[in-house]
């Protein structure tokens, strides 16, 4: 799973899918559904991973809220080298082979790639865990694109659904 590209709708469905309905309690649902990725099944050395890839700007943009800092207070921690679940490099997920997908473009094809029928969006915009996404200056935009040049380089490249990364 990766923070803030579908990670809490993909393992919400997953766990759902792989659960006797009457078994998942009010509990284990939070109201906008996420924090299931503790729920599912996880592994540190995943064999031909599927991975999604959000805009870089837009998972930046996401994650200031996620954690309620403002743009040049995530700027600041990742330009000292501090990043969390949420601001990790996508690319620092690339294993060889690898699957790729665009979020929030390609969730049809990750739920059929995965045998689930859907992928319901959740967690979307302003909700009760998320403050408002902060809108960049160009200077703030520009440094966020330096931090993230590998994984805009990534986004751009993904042309198909399931596209196969392999390194160079």
């Amino acid at each position: 799973m990766i923070g803030k590209s579908g990670s809490s709708a993909i393992s919400k469905a997953v766990y759902i899918n792989s659960k006797n309905k009457n078994e998942i309690t009010d509990a284990q649902i939070n109201a906008d559904g996420a924090g299931f990725q503790h729920l599912v099944d996880q592994t540190q050395e995943p064999c031909f991973p599927m991975i999604p890839v959000r805009d870089p700007i837009e998972r930046f943009r996401s994650a200031c809220a996620q954690e309620d800092r403002n743009a040049d207070q995530e700027i600041s921690r990742l330009e000292r080298g501090r990043q969390s679940y949420h601001t990790k490099r996508t690319s620092s997920y690339l294993c060889s082979p690898s699957r790729l997908y665009k979020f929030p473009e390609h969730i049809k094809e990750i739920a059929h790639d995965l045998g689930l029928i859907e992928i319901q969006k959740i967690n979307v915009g302003e909700t009760h865990n998320n403050t408002p996404k902060p809108v960049l200056t160009e200077d703030q935009r520009k440094r966020v694109e330096e931090l993230f040049a590998d994984d805009i380089s990534l986004y751009n490249s993904i042309e198909n659904a399931g596209q196969i990364y392999y390194p160079e």
